[in-house]
């Protein structure tokens, strides 16, 4: 017993032994005792209480350090399916929680964690079911939370696989490895800890997340990034709900943050949020190419507070990139198709309205910007895909959705195809006024060519169109107006039939176009015409080339079909047209029109070149009426014309058109007097005075045809041609000029679907023949020369005209052969040049009131249908009469025709609105020309200046010597003309 002497040096040594036994039971129970049933009791619960598998190959306890640690723990499905695991958690308690009244906690580490979160095919969640398997306990609402300390906490190389397999294809992301930190982690009041996470994420890719966190009250705030995070592992999850295929590209993410919850009041804020989106490619499933390839997006000082209620951003932008945007032959468009919601397309089955509550939310963006994004546009629903090439350049400043600073807008497009497109703009954030401006110029339209040829025969060759718009809008009290104005125009544009030329001009330009919504009004002040040049070819088959051009691919094929029947005539009740559309004038300049008939034995053909002239007052109101005034050469010497007036939307309404040719050459028109009558014409001009008049459907033509020397040449045997006496028509009654002369009155209705309006010209060569007379000139020139003794001229007018020129040169020709002869001029004048310069002066009166400059030496016509045109007449009457005089004009047609005069109102007029009282404005432009003044010489000075033209032609331009020429005093004659006359001259020159 020599062992226990020194334990009689311990006080009270009867204690030591019971404490050391105690101690020794209190290890062994810790160590061995406790850790075998923990590791027993955790498989019993969880196959009790949760009705899963769980397993722990080793659990060790210290009772001296308070710490437990569990080595590869599993939890599992009841079907062995893994749910989390980890190989080893250590948690290390403290004595000290006896001193802070709290649970206190030295570590808690864990290592090799592998949690499995899966949705199965059916939509169940294994972690949130495993959750609910958890024994439910009640608390008091306002139970505060234990009272907790966590000094540290560590999750090293963890693992979070993630898998979706509700849709055909499972989808299956992992963060790994994973690492958190915690430090001083606590519920106590006011205090907080620090974390750190990082993570490795699927595809590649870093997280990285700091910050600080407090459990009372509920708050964290912290750094979080992202860099190089891929989008493929994230689609994998959403590739069931959308048309898209496995996306490319990465992003880096960058934010700090701050989040809370006190007072049943939750706090989120996001600042300095920078986002890079580098790389990007979608496509749709199954496609061989994205349809967007962006190379950066990327967002600046991005914003996010949930308290205010507040998005913001400094900058966004996107540069570089592809989109192609098309439209398939099917009507729809890949690029909308890429997102599609499966919700939706299930049947009966309808998303639910989003809740609202508290003030809206407001959005800033203080610029966003696009540079270098190039659009593919295609449309392949015609046969040959229609494409554009855009090149993108956009600014926007100040987006916002509050305030009353307005944003900004600029935008750049630039077309591979040609032709450019600059918008500038801005508006307020309430969407209630705005304005634009935008320049287009020289748009290549040659890419529309597929639409073109799927509507039509015809083939786009070129063609560009220009533009020019500025435009405002406003919103107030329910009504929205818009004003738009600005330029137009389509040039150098050719369209072809069958690889041949069919339709081109230089130009088509339209000037001061006005559009307004609220009032609705469409008016364009001048469209210009320029270097048209066409064709009207009628074919061997007798169909017109317009027809055939136009109609759509394949139509006419089918013979048997029923011709659609006519629309039904308009009726004075029909309502008029609900959008007024004007045009103030159309200007004509230098075009062609080419003309041939292929339906006849001899091929015809004709061209009228240098076709100018106006077309004022169209428009689609019923009571309008349009004047046109056209003029043209035929061939090299020959003259066309067209003067009248019509409805323009309706002609046949109204219609009073007076078309005239002069001096055309016959002998080309020998196709058709072979076709009709076997005959070729050997000789002769045509001079055509067609009148064309329509009253509500009715048509009453006046139409005349002259013929000047005409002579018939060799027969032609042909089926169709009529067997006349021709030869002995002609010699009896072609005139001593040469002339046949023939009145055609045509009447009929134009709705008549048997009405025909053909070949009268030749009818009449056969059935009014007079006028017989001594041809002048006949020793001079033969029996078959032209009566060139009187050289004509416009009513009003002395400039000499091309046909005229011909009849000088032969005379010219003629002196030249005869050098003793001379040519005595007499300038003559008759009423029609009295009334013509009349009327001249009352249109240059008018047009220059109304300000309207004329395109040439003649002032514009008088559009008596016109507004502002009856103002100006009412006021040159009261100028040149009185006040009284047009009101005593005024009593005088209302005492005539039983009615009162509606004249235009002065505020209708600024308007544009125009008296419907047309005949009055007719009669008051008669009387305007009837008493215009006229000096007392000025009907000799015309007849003198008619002479000195003629002169100074046969001096100049056919190099007639000035002895030969003789000038007679002016005299009033029979026609508006120079009458020649021969005479021996005062010394022949030497031969």
């Amino acid at each position: 017993m020599q062992w226990l002497g020194p334990l009689r040096k311990i006080p009270r040594p009867g204690l030591v032994i019971p404490l050391v036994v105690l101690f020794a039971i209190y290890f062994a129970l810790g160590t061995f005792v406790v850790s075998r049933y923990i590791q027993r009791a955790i498989p019993e619960y969880v196959a009790e209480q949760l009705k899963r598998k769980a397993s722990v190959r080793e659990v060790n306890v210290n009772p001296l350090l308070f710490s437990v640690e569990l080595n590869d723990f599993l939890l599992a499905e009841a079907d062995g399916t893994p749910i989390v695991g980890f190989r080893r958690l250590l948690v290390d308690f403290e004595l000290s929680s006896l001193l802070r009244w709290a649970w206190t906690f030295s570590t808690i580490a864990l290592d090799g964690l592998d949690l499995r979160a899966d949705i199965a095919p059916d939509g169940r969640f294994n972690v949130a079911e495993l959750a609910d398997s958890f024994p439910k306990g009640e608390s008091a609402p306002d139970a505060k939370p234990a009272r907790l300390v966590l000094q540290h906490l560590a999750l090293s190389d963890g693992a979070i696989t993630f898998s979706d397999r509700t849709g055909a294809k499972p989808a299956i992301a992992s963060l790994r490895p994973l690492a958190i930190e915690l430090r001083d982690l606590s519920t106590l009041p006011d205090r907080s800890g620090e974390y750190s996470v990082t993570a490795r994420l699927p595809g590649g890719g870093t997280l990285v997340w700091r910050g600080e966190v407090s459990l009372q009250p509920i708050f964290s705030r912290g750094d979080i990034s992202l860099r190089g995070a891929r989008l493929a592992p994230v689609w994998g999850f959403f590739q069931e709900k959308v048309n898209l295929a496995e996306p490319a590209g990465d992003a880096d993410l960058d934010f700090r943050y701050r989040a809370g919850y006190a007072k049943s009041v939750a706090e989120v804020a996001v600042e300095e949020l920078h986002l890079i989106l580098s790389r990007i490619a979608l496509a749709e499933q199954g496609a061989k190419g994205p349809l967007i390839n962006l190379d950066t997006v990327t967002l600046e000082g991005g914003g996010f507070d949930l308290r205010t209620r507040n998005i913001s951003a400094r900058r966004a932008a996107v540069r570089g990139g592809a989109v192609q945007l098309a439209r398939e032959a099917d009507g729809g468009v890949r690029l909308l198709e890429l997102l599609k919601d499966a919700e939706r397309r299930q049947k009966g089955k309808t998303p639910e309205p989003e809740a609202k509550s508290g003030p809206p939310w407001r959005l800033a963006l203080d610029a966003f910007d696009v540079e270098g994004l190039k659009f593919a546009l295609a449309d392949r629903s015609f046969e040959r895909p229609m494409a554009y090439d855009i090149d993108l350049t956009l600014a926007l400043k100040d987006l916002r959705t509050y305030g009353n600073t307005p944003f900004k807008m600029e935008a750049a497009l630039r077309f591979a195809q040609g032709g450019s497109l600059r918008v500038t703009g801005e508006a307020s954030p309430a969407g209630d006024r705005g304005s634009a401006r935008a320049r287009l110029e020289g748009l290549s339209l040659k890419p529309l060519q597929p639409m073109v040829a799927s509507r039509t025969a015809l083939e786009l060759d070129s063609g560009s169109v220009s533009a020019t718009l500025q435009a405002q809008y406003r919103a107030t009290k329910g009504r929205a107006e818009l004003r738009a104005g600005g330029t137009a125009s389509v040039d150098d544009l050719l369209l072809k039939e069958a690889g041949e030329p069919f339709l081109a001009w230089k130009s088509v330009a339209a000037s001061g176009i006005a559009f307004s919504l609220a009032p609705d009004r469409l008016a364009i002040g001048e469209v210009k015409l320029s270097g048209l040049d066409t064709k009207v070819v009628v074919n061997k088959d007798r169909s017109v080339n317009l027809v055939r051009a136009f109609a759509p691919p394949g139509a006419g094929q089918t013979p048997s079909a029923k011709p659609a029947p006519p629309p039904p005539a308009r009726t004075k009740d029909d309502p008029p047209p609900q959008f007024p559309v004007s045009v103030e004038r159309v200007r004509v300049e230098n075009s062609a029109v080419d003309f041939s008939d292929l339906s006849l034995v001899l091929p015809f053909a004709a061209k009228i070149q240098e076709l100018q002239g106006d077309v004022s007052g169209l428009s689609n109101d019923r009571a309008s009426r349009a004047v046109a005034k056209l003029e043209g050469r035929v061939d090299e010497f020959g003259l066309a014309r067209v003067d009248g007036s019509l409805a323009t939307f309706d002609p046949k309404s109204f219609l009073d058109l007076r078309v005239a040719f002069r001096n055309v050459e016959m002998s080309p028109l020998s196709s058709y007097s072979v076709t009709f009558a076997g005959r070729r014409i050997a000789s002769g001009r045509l001079a055509l005075d067609l009148q064309y008049k329509i009253d509500k459907s009715a048509l009453a033509g006046d139409n005349k045809v002259e013929l000047d020397k005409f002579t018939l040449g060799e027969r032609v045997e042909t089926p169709e041609a009529l067997s006349l006496p021709l030869d002995l028509a002609v010699a009896l009654l072609t005139d001593a000029d040469g002339k046949i002369a023939v009145t055609v009155p045509v009447k009929g209705n134009v709705d008549d679907p048997q009405f025909g309006y053909g070949h009268l010209i030749w009818q009449a060569f056969v059935t009014v023949i007079t006028n017989i007379a001594t041809a002048p000139f006949r020793a001079l020139f033969g029996g078959g020369g032209e009566n060139v003794e009187n050289i004509a001229f416009d009513a009003g007018r002395a400039t000499l005209l091309p046909p005229e020129r011909e009849k000088l040169k032969r005379v010219a020709d003629a002196l030249g052969r005869r050098p003793q002869l001379k040519l005595v001029l007499e300038g003559q004048y008759d009423d029609t040049d009295r009334a013509a310069l009349r009327a001249r002066d009352v249109a240059t009166a008018i047009s220059a009131r109304l300000d309207r400059a004329p395109a040439g030496d003649d002032p514009l016509p008088v559009n008596a249908r016109d507004a502002k045109t009856q103002r100006a007449m009412e006021a040159l009457f009261v100028e040149r009469a009185s006040e009284q005089g047009l009101d005593a004009f005024v009593a005088e047609i209302e005492k005539a025709r039983g009615k009162p005069v509606q004249r235009v109102s002065p505020l209708l007029a600024f308007a544009g609105r125009a008296s419907a009282d047309g005949a009055f404005y007719d009669a008051l432009l008669n009387r305007l020309n009837e008493t215009a003044p006229l000096p007392g010489d000025a009907l000799g000075k015309l007849a003198a200046a008619r002479a000195l033209a003629v002169t100074e032609h046969l001096e100049k331009a056919l190099a007639v010597p000035p002895a030969r020429v003789e000038r007679k005093a002016p005299a009033a004659g029979d026609g508006e003309r120079v009458k020649l006359a021969l005479d021996v001259a005062d010394q022949a020159p030497k031969p």
